[in-house]
């Protein structure tokens, strides 16, 4: 009998962002980007969205947190828009930006529960 291999947090994450990936890509998205690094901070999912960009932070847990704040904090958030805005001028990005924000439970193995929050943030709420 075959049974699945055991994912590390690396390849659980990573599973959880190719999932991440082709809902957005069923909802017609275009993935521009994946895992994009500024530095130390890194982005996720950079689609285009109609006329807008959209930087997408992707958090893959056994279970859902009552408050998800406690996976998307504060400090998360500053370290998305700085890599965003980064982004931005490096590429000369020239549509609206949008920070949207996907959490996945369950498992490869047995499928994902999805949800997908559209401005999940804004920048300007959190300086």
């Amino acid at each position: 009998m075959d049974f699945p291999e055991k994912l590390n947090t690396v390849q659980k994450g990573m599973a959880g962002e190719d999932a991440a990936a082709e809902f957005l890509t069923q909802k017609g998205f275009t993935i521009l980007e994946r895992n994009w690094r500024s530095g130390k901070k890194e982005i996720d999912i950079i689609a285009k969205d109609g006329k807008d960009i959209v930087f997408v932070e992707v958090k893959s847990r056994a279970s859902m947190p009552s408050d998800l704040r406690v996976v998307l904090t504060d400090q998360k958030m500053k370290f998305l828009i700085t890599a965003a805005n980064n982004y931005i001028r490096f590429k000369r990005v020239q549509l609206n930006a949008r920070f949207d924000a996907v959490f996945l439970t369950g498992t490869k193995d047995k499928g994902y529960k999805i949800l997908h929050i559209p401005n999940a943030f804004r920048a300007y709420n959190l300086w």
